[in-house]
């Protein structure tokens, strides 16, 4: 029913209907948020414009555990009626005696539908509304001439569902309302009868045994008919609950003054989902010539109040760390700068920083794991993104260009604090999806100046500010926002998203909010011995004032009595101390404490009284102890005990001897005595109150199962006594707080009837004091039994990537093994980084988990772990403020890497534009780091962890053949937290085949790329991929027609560039010359182009040496009048554009001749001259002085084209 009105509202809404009118000021409106009712007169507080106080009678309760509408502001607390004779009345007074017209709207809860009639509102003849034994309202009236009027709804209220009910009436006009829904209507004509009747709530004047089985809340009455949006408005009201802390108290709606201050409205800004229309602040200033309404629907009001401030916390600077000895001068950390278009992550090992610059176009991530980061001065470029992990962030000087964006990673609240005045440039994203609004309570922006954000911004978060907060032009935020005061440029739109400030986790800033006292509970047991060595345990809980939940920040001291104060003495424990009248409970305590009490005459209901002292405050135990001088005394209390365990304790039959002697052993009472055993229980822990609830769960004495949990009307149990003394087992397979286990034995002649009676001999009872049943852990098990890694190194298998789900089971186990399905409580989750022995802890998506009674002991996470390595999960969890064994659970990995990136590559070749087969001409240059799931580098990808490689692929245009296997890299990885730089020379080795190195080519745009292999089988795959050099059409981005491998999957390496590459060979020429003059000799570089060899004239980087070892003559080719000492090669021009020379001294006149001589190129230049088709060949020629002149030297073009 209530998603059926809201959307409703929304529709109605949307639609743009101008029939929208401000809803009217209640007459008298009762929101019930009362702590509880004593019966007093005016306890029942009119918020409306009257200020007419009612009265509750008969005990009505109030709870806040399931209101209408949930959250803060929300309608928090409400009237809960018994349906027997509670009710609420407020005296007749002339302003609800309402005749010409009258709406009347409440919210109501049935828990169950009555035989007749449920009222809900009843001013009787002048206008009452019921609900009907179908679940139907009945309206029921008279008019001023004394005719009997009625309307009833063509639907009807659910039993244990909230709805909301409204009447509205005037002359000729009658609507009934059911969830905003018109249900029923009539034209009735006329004015409604007045009379002097008092306004009841849940009763009908007291008439017939009607009364309300239910809770009821919102009850609102009207000088005026509504019409149906202004009840769909009256319907959405909400107002502050006591807050969960006085953060969220500050932002009870979507835009507030913290001082009294002003808020502006631009020309159509408009503020959606006020839950008041009505703003905390002195002034609203609309801009007059607006075509939109500031609040939607109508204009936004002031109530002249103020939200709560926040106190600013004290801004943690960052910190100096020692003096420079030379100059006497403090340091301070370093600063960081992100280049343009580059990435960086800073942290978590360092956390604070002077400056940090980050570049247009650039990324900056702070690493999670670091609470706190402190920096000087943050400075974000133009279309700079800021990844930013859960924690604070202390920034002195934040300084934010057009178009940044911020991103909050993690699962938890980041929260900024701005020291000086921040201003965001205009189109700026915070928390945002690109359309939409971002989870509002991840990102808490405080400032302690003004904070300004541009036009055209989008922001999901909640700001404080303790100057002025300005919007820009066209900017929406979704959440709220608290300053002095507030300005809103034009088309501003600002959606309260209510939920944010009660989600939001404001860390230290805020303390939580505290209930007032109403009360103390105590316990005692039902049965005590007037004996010296006898002390009963008395348990004292402080309350607060709705009686359902412990005060646990109660601090004070109590005045300790009882109803024959004369006769009690109380004592600070079982044994030994000195008697004490009072007792002080510290914040330790949590608001509970137990002391003893020996009361020293026999009284069959005798209840214990405490007084706080500063308040006087006073409470009487609700059930009282009987106490008598003889029944059974524990001579071996039990303790506390895990469940699925045992502990013991000693029941001794205490009387009056034969001598007369009271409070005796009795000896005499020796063999099976047949007893009555039964046992009180409570399975929910604090903040609720203790009390006795029923449990599924049997108590084990002596291995006997006793389920009785109020007194048997039989004997159940049989106990061994020897000379008054039985000892036995107790045993509890559950969680519990077992508030008493009692012992009856009324066997002749203890009897409390008849002559036994008479004679003074009673029954024999006992009832322990309150012992606490824990679980023995909180175990965690993993449904994959892959997660197992018992040798707890690198060596296991891969279990789960880093921050990615796997499921993980929670479970209240105990010492049997057993599942302790009744165990409630909150339990921390952790985990301990086993291996690598160096790296970073890990975080846990969920560290903190709830077990509520409907999980019945175990719960079932959909766990994360952002680290790589092997871990120990741990628990660790306390029942009823008792702590409870930890847990750690077997070791548990290999975590591995989610994906791959590859950043900051840059791809170029040794000779500019072109580079040959074989040579290790193309130089690659990239950072490739590990991340989990949510792109954090993942810092324990290292030492023997780390086993990815690099891959390298290379296909030439596109055409589907892989040349991967002739592309040859330098240096394996070297991992370090996470990273791996790579610097390689890539070579395109020459083609085989055969044994043969034969050309082919050219390869003028080949594409070469990185793959990884992560050494686990591919489950760790390089992020952007792009290649894949085995498909045709699908290698590089986009690929024929643009269906790259991006699009058809199956791609493998990430593109880097392109090269040209070639077969080269370099070739020395015949020379021949005077023997008088130095002799040039020719060389060329020549290269493949598919059928020729044409010299390459891109070539300017081939250098020529002619050191012996590299350019040398043959000794046996020396002919003529020419030898080895008559010339050299002395100088030499290196290869440009092809080509060079080397120049030979001349020998002399008479010195003719020839020789030969070899030039051994680089490998990738070596050619084919010996006829072998082989191209490993060194190129020889003849160097002749005088006739000779040598033949010319060609490649044989038979193996050219082979």
């Amino acid at each position: 029913m209530i998603i059926l009105w809201r959307w409703l509202l929304c529709c109605l809404l949307l639609s743009g209907s101008n029939t929208w009118a401000q809803l009217p000021e209640p007459v008298v409106h009762y929101q019930l948020d009362e702590s509880g009712y004593s019966g007093s007169a005016g306890e029942v507080r009119d918020r409306g414009t009257a200020g007419l106080n009612g009265r509750a009678f008969n005990g009505i309760a109030s709870s806040d555990l399931s209101p209408a509408i949930r959250g803060t502001p929300g309608t928090c607390r409400y009237g809960q009626f018994d349906g027997v004779d509670d009710y609420i009345e407020v005296s007749d007074a002339a302003v609800l005696d309402l005749a010409a017209a009258v709406s009347v709207g409440a919210w109501i809860r049935l828990d169950a539908l009555p035989a007749d009639l449920a009222p809900v509102v009843s001013k009787d003849e002048n206008y009452e509304f019921h609900i009907n034994s179908t679940g139907r309202v009945y309206w029921w009236w008279r008019d001023s001439r004394g005719n009997t009027r009625s309307l009833t709804s063509s639907s009807g209220v659910v039993s244990g569902e909230w709805a909301h009910v409204a009447i509205s009436y005037r002359d000729g006009n009658q609507v009934l309302f059911l969830n905003g829904v018109v249900v029923a209507s009539s034209s009735f004509s006329g004015l409604l009868m007045e009379n002097n009747d008092p306004l009841q709530i849940g009763a009908d004047q007291n008439l017939y045994g009607r009364y309300l089985h239910g809770a009821i809340d919102e009850v609102a009455v009207f000088a005026s008919a509504l019409s149906q949006n202004q009840v769909l408005e009256l319907m959405q009201q909400t107002h502050p609950c006591g807050a969960l802390n006085s953060c969220s108290a500050s932002f009870v709606d979507g835009l507030a003054s913290h001082n009294g201050g002003q808020i502006y409205f631009g020309s159509n800004a408009q503020l959606f989902n006020s839950p008041s229309n009505v703003l905390s602040v002195s002034r609203v200033y609309d801009d007059p010539n607006a075509s939109a309404r500031s609040c939607v629907t109508v204009a936004c009001r002031s109530n002249g109040l103020s939200a709560p401030a926040i106190e600013a916390p004290e801004f943690l600077s960052i910190d100096f760390d020692g003096r420079d000895k030379d100059r006497n001068r403090r340091h301070r950390p370093g600063s960081e700068y992100v280049a343009d278009g580059s990435s960086v992550t800073l942290g978590p090992l360092t956390t604070q920083f002077n400056r940090v610059s980050v570049g247009r176009a650039a990324t900056l991530t702070f690493a999670g794991g670091a609470s706190d980061y402190r920096i000087g001065s943050l400075q974000l470029l133009d279309n700079a993104v800021l990844h930013l992990a859960p924690g604070n962030y202390w920034i002195e000087n934040l300084i934010v260009g057009n178009h940044v964006r911020w991103v909050v990673d993690g699962k938890h609240s980041v929260r900024i604090y701005a020291r000086q005045t921040v201003n965001i440039g205009s189109g700026f994203v915070a928390n945002s999806p690109d359309s939409g609004s971002g989870d509002a309570s991840r990102l808490f922006l405080f400032g302690y100046g003004d904070v300004n954000i541009g036009d055209q911004s989008r922001f999901s978060g909640l700001i404080y500010a303790r100057g002025s907060a300005q919007l820009g032009r066209s900017a929406t935020l979704y959440g709220a926002v608290t300053a002095a005061n507030i300005m809103l440029q034009p088309y501003v739109r600002v959606y309260y998203l209510q939920e944010s400030g009660a989600a939001m986790d404001f860390g230290d800033l805020c303390p939580g909010a505290s209930c007032a006292l109403g009360g103390f509970q105590i316990q005692q047991p039902t049965y005590g011995l007037a004996c010296p060595f006898s002390r009963s345990d008395v348990r004292i809980q402080a309350l607060c004032a709705d009686g359902l939940t412990i005060k646990t920040d109660y601090v004070g001291t109590l005045a300790l009595g009882s109803t024959e104060a004369s006769s009690s003495h109380f004592f600070a424990s079982a044994s030994g101390d000195d008697a004490i009248s009072d007792v002080t409970l510290g914040a330790e305590q949590a608001g509970e404490t137990s002391v003893s009490l020996f009361h020293a005459n026999e009284n069959t209901h005798l209840r214990v009284t405490v007084t706080d002292r500063e308040s006087g405050i006073a409470a009487t135990a609700a059930a009282g102890t009987d106490i008598r001088t003889q029944g059974f005394a524990l001579a071996e209390a039990p303790e506390d005990f895990i469940c699925g365990a045992t502990t013991s304790l000693s029941l001794v039959a205490i009387g009056e001897d034969s001598g007369g002697r009271p409070c005796q052993q009795l000896s005499g009472f020796t063999g099976i005595k047949a007893l009555k055993s039964w046992f009180t229980a409570n399975n929910v822990p604090p903040p609720a109150v203790s009390q006795a609830r029923i449990v599924a769960t049997a108590l084990l004495l002596n291995g006997q199962g006793i389920n009785a949990q109020q007194q048997p009307d039989r004997s159940n149990l049989e106990l061994m006594f020897v000379q008054g003394r039985a000892d036995l087992t107790l045993g509890y397979l559950n969680t519990a707080e077992l508030l008493g286990i009692h012992f009856r034995y009324d066997a002749a002649p203890y009897s409390d009837a008849g002559e036994a009676a008479s004679a003074g001999i009673g029954s024999l009872n006992v009832s322990t004091a309150r012992l606490l049943v824990r679980p023995a852990a909180l175990t965690l098990n993993l449904a994959d039994n892959n997660g197992q890694c018992l040798a707890a190194d690198a060596s296991c298998s891969p279990f789960v990537a880093a921050g990615a789900s796997f499921s993980q089971t929670l479970s209240a186990r105990c010492a049997d093994g057993s599942l302790a399905t009744d165990f409630i409580g909150e339990v921390l989750l952790g985990s301990e980084r086993l291996a690598p022995v160096a790296g970073v802890d890990a975080t846990l998506a969920i560290s903190t988990v709830a077990i509520s009674a409907a999980d019945a002991g175990d719960r079932v996470l959909d766990q994360q772990l952002d680290e790589v390595g092997v871990f120990r999960f741990n628990s660790r969890t306390s029942y009823f403020g008792q702590t409870v064994a930890d847990y750690n659970s077997e070791p548990v990995g290999r975590f591995y890497p989610h994906h791959f990136v590859a950043l900051d590559s840059v791809f170029s070749q040794a000779c500019g534009a072109f580079t040959y087969m074989g040579q290790a001409g193309m130089l690659a240059t990239l950072r490739v780091q590990a991340r989990n799931t949510n792109n954090e580098i993942t810092r324990n990808y290292q030492q023997g962890f780390a086993r990815a490689s690099a891959l390298w692929a290379a296909e030439n245009n596109q055409d589907g053949i892989d040349l991967s296997t002739r592309l040859q890299g330098g240096s394996a990885l070297v991992w370090d937290a996470g990273e791996a730089l790579v610097t390689d020379s890539l070579t395109l080795l020459r083609h085989r085949d055969g044994g043969v190195t034969r050309p082919d080519g050219p390869f003028s745009a080949l594409a070469v790329g990185v793959g990884i292999d992560d050494g686990d089988g591919g489950l760790t795959l390089l992020q952007g991929m792009n290649m894949n050099p085995a498909s045709h059409g699908v290698g590089g981005v986009g690929g024929v027609g643009g269906e790259g491998c991006v699009a058809a999957g199956g791609c493998i390496a990430q593109q880097l560039g392109t090269a040209d590459l070639r077969f080269g060979v370099l070739q020395i020429e015949n020379a021949f010359g005077p023997e008088e003059s130095p002799l040039d000799q020719a060389v060329h570089v020549l290269q493949f182009d598919g059928s020729g060899w044409p010299v390459n004239s891109d070539d300017n980087c081939t250098p020529l040496d002619v050191s012996a070892a590299v350019y040398r003559a043959d000794a046996d080719s020396w002919s003529g009048n020419l030898s080895a000492a008559d010339t050299s090669a002395m100088w030499w021009q290196d290869i440009q554009n092809g080509e060079g020379w080397i120049r030979h001294l001349p020998p002399g006149m008479g010195h003719n001749g020839s020789v030969r001589y070899r030039y051994q190129a680089s490998s990738w230049l070596s050619g084919e001259f010996d006829g072998d088709g082989d191209y490993n060949d060194d190129s020889t020629a003849l160097i002749s002085f005088g006739q000779f002149r040598g033949n010319d030297r060609v490649i044989y073009w038979r193996e050219a084209v082979r």
